[in-house]
């Protein structure tokens, strides 16, 4: 695939992301008890689910921790199912020496564009 392609590719796929999502962290009722925080911790990844590509793996961490802390509970499923989606789709592109040459481009981009996406709920990296 060539570099521009994969680039649209990640783009979309970033986008893709923030779809169903109005943007801004829902927020509770007035009323509403509070309920206790429950501890933190990204969608489960093992050291398996790394993609071997440097700014792949970092974006996937810095995402799956604003998910795991700042995403409201309605909205989580969908981005962890976006997020394995990017992920398989990241783990096959980098077995393709043709395509993991512009996949750590690809992935800072994503990065980026997640920056701007996840702010709304209060995530900075």
């Amino acid at each position: 695939m060539k570099k521009a392609n994969w680039l649209v590719f990640v783009a979309f796929a970033v986008i893709a992301m923030g779809l169903g999502c109005s943007g801004q962290p829902a927020s509770e009722p007035a009323d509403a008890p509070a309920e206790p925080a429950a501890p933190a911790e990204p969608a489960a990844s093992a050291a398996g689910d790394a993609i071997g590509v440097l700014e792949c793996d970092d974006y996937l961490k810095k995402v799956e921790t604003c998910i795991a802390e700042h995403v409201p509970e309605e909205a989580k499923a969908m981005q962890r199912e976006s997020m394995d989606t990017m992920r398989n789709q990241w783990r096959q592109a980098a077995e393709n020496p043709t395509a993991r040459e512009s996949l750590a481009a690809g992935c800072k981009a994503a990065l980026d564009t997640a920056r701007s996406t996840f702010a709304a709920y209060g995530c900075e990296w």
